[in-house]
């Protein structure tokens, strides 16, 4: 469900402003020959044009009070079985992951990402894992193949790029390792992305050892 989320009253900050005001001031700057396209005013104005162009969100321009609230794709999604495909059905495809081949002194590093309030860390240790901000997750198999504690500092590494991060043993996968973003964007490649919908690829290959 989409909950309406009222403007918090209160003193502003400077130059602060709403991100969907930044993100038009943006798009005029950048294109100001169809500015008079984005007359876009209020944030009711946003949620009419979401209503207009996607379907699925039909609802959105009546949210206005706390409590409003509606449910994208209709009231109940995928009723009596029944898809929005064109024959009805719903559609699953077979995938294979690839064969990463690691080297063995190599790790899958995957970032904790996202600006969503619980994939983030505000402040120094997150409260949901107990774990602090620079955190790299791994396996009790690994930490005990490396002769690593829980807390000791470690350096990784990728492509020339480095993040120095604390041990922080949790049940993960082997080979596996975790680092919050966006602490993490240390280890990312600029400018790999995916071909088809163009999202950075928030992995990295990365090695581990102890810092002394």
């Amino acid at each position: 469900r989409v909950y309406y989320s009222p403007e918090i009253p209160g003193r502003r900050i400077g130059e602060a402003m709403p991100e969907w005001q930044i993100l038009l001031k943006v798009a005029e700057a950048a294109f100001p020959d169809d500015a008079p396209r984005l007359a876009l005013e209020t944030a009711q104005d946003i949620r009419k044009e979401i209503s207009r162009v996607i379907p699925a969100y039909h609802g959105i321009e009546e949210l206005r009070v706390q409590g409003d609230a509606f449910q994208w794709g209709g009231p109940r999604l995928c009723e009596n079985g029944e898809y929005e495909t064109p024959d009805g059905k719903g559609k699953f495809s077979v995938v294979t992951p690839p064969e990463m081949g690691l080297d063995e002194d190599h790790f899958i590093l995957s970032t904790r990402r996202g600006k969503q309030f619980n994939s983030m860390v505000h402040q120094e240790k997150d409260p949901l894992t107990g774990a602090q901000r620079r955190a790299v997750f791994i396996s009790s198999v690994d930490a005990d193949r490396l002769n690593i504690q829980q807390g000791s500092k470690v350096l990784l590494q990728s492509g020339g790029r480095a993040f120095v991060g604390y041990c922080h043993i949790a049940e993960i996968k082997e080979r596996n390792l975790q680092v919050y973003w966006p602490e993490s964007n240390a280890l990312i490649e600029s400018g790999r992305t995916d071909p088809q919908c163009g999202i950075p690829d928030y992995n990295a290959v990365v090695t581990l050892e102890p810092v002394t």
